[in-house]
């Protein structure tokens, strides 16, 4: 399996980009006032892709999962809904670059709700990071100011962070010591949130000012057009999108799994740029954007922070060498061996359910931050004890 690692990685640079084209070019042609149609198009695509994706690991279905509460997927999967929908309510004012740079907000975001509701605490570095990665997304958005028509969709795709931040800090929260199938979570919250979608149709007069009754006939010719298949232009820009998607997110997984957190990361980071200058391709016809002197400012600046922030994961921390000892005659009893895990099947230790803030994913990546852990928790992880340090 190891030799499939440079081909994924490869895949994942292909569809990097594509992700955020396709979003942007699906959405623009629905138009803001069939945002919320094109959302639940998008959903109900999740659904039916996550049926077929779940189908294939049935078996690794437990009983006890079957069995477990569900309310906690419908608060994620609102919370979700939230940020999906203000995603699309700013996705067609917004231009594509500023849409890639405008997730980095993502970091910061979950950064401060971590802090405030797990009382997590970060190191300069992911502080100094994340204050530059929001300098950058400044500089980015500064131009769009100058056009009024443009200030409110930003401010609204910016928006989408939020909710997206508070999503994954209660994952990490509520099933970080819980046995779940990743795929059997991400079906549940899909299935939420196409019908949280409908609950928040009125959101769609709000932002446009459209009368309820002429948004819903709107809602409806569009369903009608998917329908009998005379929209099928746009409604494939949709498909597309959803494929991709769950494409990038199993490659990024298996790169995980292959090539670790350091390798994943490192490749997320690369993705930054060709997305951001991929909408300039004259290839993108009527959808290309000139790429002006303040996008690649202000890519720099979030490169650099976020490199600064995530090089305080990647960095190895030091431990005792009797500490190490102690791990490995624990690990060694326990027969524990990482590298044979699936990333996607329940664990019965403690994980980080982690989204890569590149991208609004779907789908949950579980990452063991083993190398930031302390000697104690290290020991703690593989059912050991810690010995005093040297």
């Amino acid at each position: 399996m190891a030799n499939m690692l440079v081909p994924t990685m490869c895949l994942m640079l292909a569809v990097g980009p594509s992700n955020y084209i396709l979003y942007k070019i699906a959405f623009t042609s629905y138009g803001a006032s069939s945002a919320l149609f094109a959302m639940q198009m998008v959903n109900a695509l999740f659904v039916v892709y996550g049926a077929v994706a779940l189908y294939a690991v049935r078996g690794a279905i437990t009983d006890e999962m079957r069995a477990s509460s569900k309310v906690p997927y419908a608060l994620m999967a609102l919370l979700d809904c939230l940020g999906g929908l203000c995603a699309a309510l700013g996705a067609a004012r917004t231009p594509g670059q500023l849409q890639t740079l405008l997730s980095q907000s993502l970091v910061p975001c979950t950064m401060v709700a971590s802090a405030v509701f797990l009382k997590t605490r970060y190191g300069a570095k992911k502080k100094l990071g994340a204050a530059i990665i929001l300098i950058g997304g400044a500089i980015v958005v500064a131009p769009a100011f100058r056009e009024s028509a443009e200030t409110s969709a930003v401010l609204i795709y910016w928006a989408s962070n939020i909710p997206m931040a508070l999503s994954a800090v209660y994952k990490e929260w509520r099933f970080a010591d819980s046995e779940v199938h990743v795929l059997y979570l991400t079906q549940y919250v899909s299935c939420f949130q196409l019908l949280f979608g409908f609950l928040l149709f009125p959101a769609q007069c709000l932002t446009d000012g459209l009368p309820l009754g002429t948004a819903t006939r709107t809602f409806l010719d569009d369903a009608v057009l998917v329908a009998t298949g005379a929209d099928a232009y746009r409604t494939s820009l949709l498909a597309l999108y959803v494929l991709n998607n769950f494409i990038l997110n199993t490659s990024g997984i298996v790169v995980l799994k292959l090539g670790g957190a350091s390798l994943t990361a490192i490749l997320y980071a690369v993705l930054l740029p060709l997305s951001t200058l991929a909408f300039g391709a004259p290839i993108l016809g009527q959808y290309q954007e000139p790429i002006v002197a303040t996008t690649l400012i202000g890519l720099a600046v979030v490169l650099v922070g976020f490199s600064l922030y995530e090089s305080d994961s990647l960095v190895p921390k030091e431990v005792s060498l009797r500490g190490v000892a102690s791990a490995a005659v624990a690990l060694r009893r326990r027969r524990f061996d990482v590298s044979e895990q699936d990333p996607l099947a329940p664990r019965r230790r403690r994980v980080h359910v982690h989204n890569q803030p590149a991208f609004h994913e779907r789908l949950l990546l579980p990452i063991l931050r083993v190398r930031s852990r302390s000697r104690e928790a290290l020991a703690e992880l593989i059912g050991g004890t810690p010995s005093p340090s040297v």
